[in-house]
C-alpha cells in the first residue's frame, strides 16, 4: 500500500479507505473542519466516533498522533505550526478520512 511508505508512523491495518466516503451499508462518513484555513484552532466534527487521528505535513512528517476515546468532536491547536498546508487523516471505525489543512 502507498500510505505506508509515505506516512510509515500511521496503522493502516484492517482499515477501509474509501475515496467516496460511503461505506458497504450505504453509511455516508463525513468530516467538518472549520475554520479552514486557520491561524490557530480547528475543530472537527464527524458523524462516526473517532479513535485516532495523525497530522502530517506536506513532505509527509509526522507532526502530531493521537488516540483519542471515542468522540465525535475535537479541537486541535495549529498555533504552534509553520504556515503550511497539512494533511489531517482521521480513523474511525474501520474507516479513514482524510483532508488538507491550510495553516496560515
Amino acid at each position: 500500500m502507498v500510505f505506508l511508505k509515505v506516512y510509515p508512523d500511521f496503522d493502516f491495518t484492517n482499515t477501509q479507505p474509501r475515496s467516496s466516503g460511503i461505506d458497504s451499508e450505504g453509511d455516508e462518513l463525513w468530516l467538518d473542519i472549520y475554520p479552514n484555513p486557520t491561524n490557530g484552532t480547528i475543530n472537527l466534527n464527524v458523524n462516526m466516533e473517532v479513535s485516532e487521528y495523525a497530522l502530517y505535513d506536506s513532505y509527509g512528517r509526522l507532526q502530531n498522533k493521537r488516540f483519542v476515546k471515542d468522540t465525535k468532536k475535537l479541537i486541535l491547536e495549529l498555533s504552534d505550526y509553520s504556515k503550511g498546508i497539512y494533511i489531517l487523516i482521521v480513523k474511525c471505525g474501520s474507516k479513514l478520512i482524510t483532508k488538507k489543512v491550510v495553516k496560515i
